[in-house]
């Protein structure tokens, strides 16, 4: 009697558990639709908040893509210093736009890493200047490149080259005083 109910209370809970994730993945893109939504209004708390709640409840396989809103909402808010380990974390996801090297780089200047951050504004400004070669040739933008990846096809390669200078003046200048100091 004691397994019988046993193997009730099982299938009754993996009957449940089954039924959540099916509620989950069909409002998953309801969610998805929702979130960029408030991105693209420019809303980013709401849109951290959703996107925060679509990352805890949605598969790995979707982890990247989470990452990298969150960190982009993240350094348009007052809470810029989180934004960090969200865009590592999209980096590591090949399927991520290049547009994260900007970010990363962004996001490294408001930590005080310099040298990071000229490392990954470098890299987007190479990728930046491939895919500005590649529609030139092409005669159109690319098919896959996503809506972020468009905005940042206009931004010039001058304007992130004036932050590399930043970021290796800065890096110039810190390293002077610690030899300063050294010296002393």
């Amino acid at each position: 009697m004691k397994a019988m109910n046993m193997k009730s209370l099982i299938l009754g809970l993996t009957i449940s558990i089954l039924s959540f994730s099916n509620i989950n993945a069909q409002d998953v893109k309801l969610m998805e639709k929702k979130a960029l939504e408030s991105f693209k209004n420019q809303n980013y708390e709401k849109a951290l908040g959703q996107y925060l709640e679509l990352d805890a409840i949605n598969p790995a396989s979707k982890k990247g893509k989470y990452d990298y809103m969150i960190g982009m909402c993240y350094l348009s808010t007052s809470e810029k210093t989180k934004a960090l380990p969200f865009l590592e974390n999209a980096k590591e996801n090949h399927k991520t736009s290049y547009v994260v090297y900007y970010y990363l780089g962004r996001a490294y200047m408001i930590e005080g890493n310099f040298e990071k951050a000229t490392e990954n504004l470098k890299i987007y400004q190479e990728l930046l200047e491939a895919h500005v070669k590649m529609a030139r040739l092409k005669f159109t933008l690319p098919s896959d490149m996503t809506d972020a990846s468009r905005v940042h096809l206009e931004k010039t390669p001058e304007v992130v080259s004036e932050l590399i200078a930043q970021c290796e003046a800065i890096t110039s200048k810190n390293l002077e005083q610690s030899s300063q100091v050294l010296n002393k």
